[in-house]
């Protein structure tokens, strides 16, 4: 910013002291000298152009790099995040495994119930048939032990 200051001081000076070398008859004409300043002027705002041009390409880049450690930053922490969740895992992982296999253990310990209900079933099923033999073996008994002794006394 200084440069350019000292650049427009130089050009006025240069403008103010050709104007005093210059007759007002030769002002009229344009001289070497006028070509210069003009010149000056011109290159001047050349300058002062790629200058903005240049300060605004310098903030962009500082913008872009402002985005690239927010990037930076959220990456980083995605990074943490998934090797604590990595690490959640493996530990969880014995916990989990040993549900597994107490829902397999009770799922054949259910299939061993239902197979032992099945028997109980069938047991309770022969012991009633076997129950109503022995009754109806002892009312026949009974019967017959009845006609046997009414017999008796009938032709006794």
């Amino acid at each position: 910013m200084t440069t350019r200051r000292i650049s427009f001081v130089v050009d006025v000076v240069v403008l103010c002291f050709c104007e005093l070398l210059n007759p007002p008859f030769e002002r009229s004409l344009p001289s070497d000298r006028e070509s210069l300043v003009v010149g000056n002027r011109r290159t001047r705002n050349v300058m002062e152009q790629t200058l903005k041009q240049q300060e605004e390409e310098v903030e962009i880049l500082i913008e872009q790099e402002c985005q690239l450690n927010k990037l930076r930053s959220n990456l980083e922490d995605v990074n943490t995040i998934s090797i604590g969740l990595a690490e959640l895992i493996r530990n969880q992982s014995s916990g989990i495994d040993n549900i597994e296999a107490s829902v397999e253990n009770a799922c054949s310990d259910v299939g061993q119930a239902n197979d032992h209900l099945s028997e109980a079933v069938r047991h309770k099923n022969a012991a009633r048939r076997k129950k109503c033999c022995a009754v109806i073996i002892c009312m026949l008994f009974i019967i017959v032990l009845v006609g046997a002794i009414v017999l008796y006394f009938l032709f006794n």
